[in-house]
């Protein structure tokens, strides 16, 4: 188990200001580093609230290969074993293929109406939901009159609020669109390339209906698409290791600047994006998985 130590650098006499700051920043510590030089560097186990005053103290410093994250990973999981157990199952290109309009709907429909409100909710509810929208059948919904999706805001076993509502109601349009263009949704997500996820996210955001951000992040991994997640324990990793980025990216710069580093270490281990972007959030932060 991680002790807590006391992070002490050649910061001054021990009366000085910076002297009395840095003694008093205790930090969780996992096995020591090497710097360049050959001094030893405390690992540090950055939180969110943390990284943006340290973050510049220690940019290139930890990480010089996806491996040397795989390992503090895996220290901080306990063990390979353990953190393979922890990542993401991703589905084939076939498998995507063979999944039907109606299971890419229900995603879609799950992960927007999962957004700013209560997970566990929406789950306990999901068979209701799952009911209400004829089990999301494309052919079916697309017949329902102006009236009947209005009745959705009045039925108790679904989230009564019409910008949701209307959002199935506007995907319905958009995954048969994308069906008929490519043979089956499926085979539109299968056959978009996973080194150009970014220009995935911008496409669902234009031609979809609040598809853009985490909604479409977390549609891609519950239908199994293979994607990295820049979740906050993710991002802390990447700006410890020198990307510049926002510590909330959303804009066009910092996620190609994202993308362009998942697209390096795929290339560096083989692995899928999924597995990486879980591997980075268990080697730092706060997470509990």
């Amino acid at each position: 188990m991680p002790t807590s130590a006391t992070v002490i650098t050649n910061t001054g006499s021990p009366r000085s200001k910076r002297w009395r700051m840095t003694k008093a920043l205790s930090l969780e510590m996992n096995s020591p580093v090497e710097s360049r030089a050959g001094n030893p560097l405390i690992s540090i186990h950055l939180t969110a609230s943390r990284s943006r005053s340290l973050l510049p103290r220690q940019r290139g410093l930890l990480i010089n290969k996806f491996s040397d994250i795989r390992a503090r990973a895996e220290q901080r999981k306990g063990g390979a074993a353990k953190l393979k157990a922890l990542l993401p199952n991703l589905a084939t290109n076939k498998q995507l293929i063979e999944l039907g309009d109606d299971r890419y709907l229900a995603m879609m429909t799950k992960s927007i109406n999962q957004a700013g409100f209560s997970w566990k909710v929406i789950e306990n509810k999901w068979p209701s939901f799952e009911e209400a929208f004829l089990g999301f059948d494309t052919r079916k919904l697309s017949y329902l009159s102006p009236e009947q999706w209005e009745a959705f805001t009045s039925d108790r076993r679904v989230v009564r609020n019409w910008q949701k509502i209307k959002a199935l109601q506007e995907n319905v349009f958009f995954v048969q669109d994308e069906s008929r263009r490519h043979g089956g949704f499926g085979k539109f997500i299968a056959q978009w390339p996973t080194d150009d996820q970014l220009g995935l996210m911008l496409y669902l955001k234009k031609n979809g209906s609040r598809l853009g951000g985490q909604s479409a992040l977390w549609f891609l991994r519950r239908v199994g698409k293979d994607c990295f997640i820049p979740a906050r324990d993710v991002v802390v990793l990447l700006k410890s290791i020198g990307l510049d980025i926002a510590d909330n990216p959303t804009t066009q710069r910092d996620l190609k600047r994202i993308q362009a580093q998942f697209n390096e270490w795929h290339e560096e281990t083989g692995l899928p994006y999924a597995h990486l972007s879980r591997i980075a959030a268990c080697s730092v932060g706060d997470n509990y998985l």
